[in-house]
């Protein structure tokens, strides 16, 4: 899926205007971007943290699925195995 199809489900499940769901998606990106190059950590319980982390003098943005989310993934995983 693509932002365009993020603002789709965004736009059906809310109700908002798509220019409306639009901004809020943006500035939801944008708030994690300047937290993450001002080197702090974004929390979202029950999704994951965004955070930088340095590696020859150079920054990269992260991420690390939270833990709740990682088993979500596994038992989809196993249910789809049997």
């Amino acid at each position: 899926m693509n932002k365009n199809g993020v603002l789709l489900q965004v736009n059906r499940r809310t109700k908002l205007f798509k220019p409306e769901a639009l901004r809020a998606i943006n500035t939801f990106f944008d708030i994690i971007r300047e937290q993450v190059v001002q080197g702090n950590e974004v929390r979202l319980h029950g999704f994951g943290k965004f955070f930088s982390s340095k590696n020859n003098k150079k920054m990269y943005p992260k991420f690390k699925a939270s833990s709740r989310w990682l088993r979500e993934l596994n038992e989809q995983t196993s249910r789809e195995q049997e």
